[in-house]
Parts: C-alpha cells; structure tokens; sequence
C-alpha cells in the first residue's frame, strides 16, 4: 500500500510537470487584443467644409493614412475596430452657423474614407463638435499669452450662453471680446483660432492585434493520460523501475512507516533541479 501511494503521488508531480513543459505560455492563451491607434489630422480654410488636397498637405497625409489602413486589411492578425471622425469650429462666427460647418467637415471626411476604403458603416463614428471650447481651453494652456490665467477661468467656468428670463444676456464670448479691451481676444484670433479651425478633424482607427494562438489546457491534458497505478510486492519491482530510488527507500523503512513520515521538500527523483515543480 505504501508503494501505491507513492506512485501516486510521483505520477501527480510527472504529469504536473510535463505539463509545465508543454504549456509554457498557456497563461497568455485567453491575453487581450493589444490596440494600436493611427490618427490624421486635416486642416481647412476658414469657413470652408471640403478638405482641399493641396492645402497644408492634407493630400499627402490623407493618401498615407489610407494606405495605413489597407495594410492592416490585409493582415490576417489585425482587424480595424473602430474609426472615429470628429470635427470641431473656431468660436467666431454664430453658433448655428458653426454647427452646420462642423457637421460638414465630419461627412466630408467620412465620405473620403469610405470611397478609398471597403468599410462597413458601423466601424465608423462620426461626431460634430461646433465650437471647440476644449480645443481653445488646451491651446490656451500650453500658449505663453498674456492674462492666461483669467483667460482659462472665464474659459472654464463661464457657460457658453447666459439666459434670463428665456432671452440671451451674456455668455463666454461676449466676456472674452470685453476682456482686457478684447487684446486677449485679438491675441487668440490671430494664434489660436487658426488652429482650431484649420485642424478641426480628426480620424483616429483602433486595431486589435490579435494574439497567437496556444493549445487550450484541456486539450493538452487529455493528451497525458496517466497510467493505472499497479501495486507490485517490494521484492518484484524491477531495478530498471522509474521508481527504484522511491522503492529502495520503501524497503529501507519499518512497516508502519506512511508516505507522509518521507522528508517534507523532497524532489521527485526523476526531476531535475530545473523543472522542481510544487503541488
């Protein structure tokens, strides 16, 4: 009986260990897609909606970007999981008016994509921002303007309109244009305007990478079947035995003596020091 057990017990940690050889990476086999983002800006002239190919390079970077994407297409390991297309205006001008430029420069750009690109209409996103504020607020931040400070306070904590009694009596603008006699305003006008109306779009693709494949546990296992433990009298083991170390020791010990009285943190002795595994 004592000889079963140990069998047993040497089986559980060659299988367990053979399994450690086969399956170095079966921790990754369930890893998450890595992503990659691509990003192209296009820049427009003020008040215009179509992207013009000759105008600060927009040709160049959009047929880029493009051939960017066909690439991917056409990587077995990679899919396109989302485009997004987003646009936004300078605050000058009405706000209407700036809501229908926006949307246009969005469409323009979503319709480029799709007439270079086989592309599903749910793998692209378009979003129309009017005026940028958050933009404006960013470009105000890293600029070295005077009165920056009350300029990113107003910015932040003033609401684009201000109603009283269902009329419009004040909002961010008309604080901006007083600021100061408006030069922070002129200042932004000439600098910072430029910036968000020429670069109001954006397309950003997330790719998924998708991970290589590793054999399933379970698939693995059941390819180790263990053997029926067969009990055997010490005295017949063969020498030849896997086990003879395990079965010499055995015969070494009194009758009564368990598995459990063997030396604790011993290995296996068919284990060498670089495969110890613990159970």
């Amino acid at each position: 009986m004592i000889l079963s057990l140990t069998m047993r017990l040497n089986l559980i940690l060659f299988v367990t260990s053979l399994a450690g050889l086969l399956l170095p990476g079966m921790s990754y086999a369930h890893k998450q897609p890595v992503s990659d983002t691509l990003a192209l800006r296009v820049y427009f002239r003020q008040g215009y909606a179509a992207p013009e190919s000759d105008y600060r390079a927009n040709g160049e970077r959009m047929q880029a970007f493009v051939s960017a994407l066909k690439t991917i297409q056409e990587d077995p390991t990679r899919r396109l999981k989302t485009i997004h297309v987003a646009a936004g205006c300078s605050p000058e001008g009405t706000a209407a008016a700036n809501r229908r430029l926006s949307a246009k420069r969005v469409s323009n750009v979503a319709a480029y994509l799709r007439s270079h690109l086989a592309l599903p209409d749910s793998l692209v996103q378009e979003r129309s921002l009017g005026i940028d504020w958050q933009g404006l607020i960013e470009l105000v931040e890293v600029s070295d303007m005077r009165h920056r400070d009350e300029v990113l306070a107003l910015l932040r904590n003033t609401p684009e309109w201000i109603v009283r009694n269902g009329q419009v009596v004040d909002g961010r603008m008309r604080r901006l244009g007083m600021l100061h006699g408006g030069r922070p305003y002129w200042y932004m006008y000439e600098h910072l305007f430029p910036e968000l109306r020429n670069s109001g779009v954006s397309v950003v693709s997330v790719i998924e990478r998708l991970p290589e494949s590793c054999p399933e546990a379970d698939s693995v296992f059941a390819s180790v079947q263990p053997a029926t433990p067969v009990e055997m009298p010490v005295e017949d083991a063969p020498a030849t035995s896997l086990l003879a170390d395990s079965v010499a020791s055995a015969t070494e010990l009194p009758a009564a003596v368990s598995v459990s009285s063997a030396p604790k943190n011993s290995p296996p002795t068919f284990l060498g020091p670089e495969n110890k595994s613990s159970v």
